[in-house]
């Protein structure tokens, strides 16, 4: 009965941990089929982190606090599109 019970404990523990050690920032590449056309990334508090022209890799956060996932929005082309960390 010991063993079970260890190993219900030992396998929550570390169910728990992959949040803790995965990765806190992804690279974006932004891109289309014209090159150099503009773009903006802001975060969820609608500030421009990010200005550039495709194509572009872009190194953005997964993280926007303890246990919040990031929002961005990607501005191009005169309109926006979502982008949210998983």
């Amino acid at each position: 009965m010991k063993k079970i019970i260890l190993s219900l404990a030992v396998v929550t523990m570390l169910s728990g941990c992959a949040s803790i050690v995965s990765k806190s920032d992804y690279t974006v590449l932004i891109n289309s089929e014209n090159q150099g056309l503009d773009f903006k990334i802001k975060d969820r508090e609608n500030r421009v982190i990010r200005k550039g022209s495709t194509p572009e890799a872009v190194s953005l956060d997964a993280s926007d606090g303890y246990f919040k996932k990031a929002r961005y929005t990607i501005e191009y082309l005169e309109k926006t599109y979502p982008l949210n960390a998983r």
